[in-house]
């Protein structure tokens, strides 16, 4: 059951808090309530931006792939999280021995979109193992074999422009 009646703020605070628990690595909350869509309209848009690696792609997916379903569930207890139009996990590699690697702006892996009301759906059942089949969009940009990958469409995702 989502949390109701408290700041945007302070929930974000309470998933940061939630994140800390079982994140290793940098990660970074964000919160965008009037977020201009591809589509011209606005939108709520929810995204956690976690760093992730170094390792070999296919070990790393898994890892990714459970981390997306600990903070969905960690999510789903939001109501700033369940009433997005949006909510996006964006999982970046980090390369400390790269001499392209930028800590402000490392390379993306993998990155999924939700609307908050299948975050919703997925908390009332307690169950998250279905975060595949209801993600809008997923893109794994160091596999492009990767068969959860979908194909980009504008179309499915507000923010689809978004540069992180």
């Amino acid at each position: 059951m989502a949390i109701k009646n408290i700041s945007p703020e302070i929930q974000i605070e309470q998933i940061e808090a939630q994140l800390r628990s079982f994140m290793s690595r940098r990660f970074r909350v964000s919160y965008d309530p009037a977020f201009p869509s591809s589509k011209g309209d606005l939108c709520k848009w929810f995204q956690v931006i976690l760093e992730i690696g170094p390792g070999e792609d296919p070990t790393i997916r898994t890892q990714v792939h459970n981390l997306f379903e600990r903070i969905l569930t960690s999510l789903a207890e939001h109501n700033l999280v369940c009433e997005s139009d949006v909510v996006s996990l964006r999982a970046r590699r980090h390369y400390p021995d790269s001499k392209t690697y930028n800590p402000d702006h490392p390379f993306m892996f993998i990155e999924a979109e939700w609307r908050g009301s299948a975050i919703r759906v997925m908390g009332k059942q307690k169950s998250f193992n279905s975060w595949m089949t209801t993600c809008l969009d997923y893109h794994n940009r160091f596999d492009k074999n990767d068969p959860l990958t979908k194909e980009y469409s504008e179309k499915n995702s507000p923010s689809a422009d978004v540069q992180a």
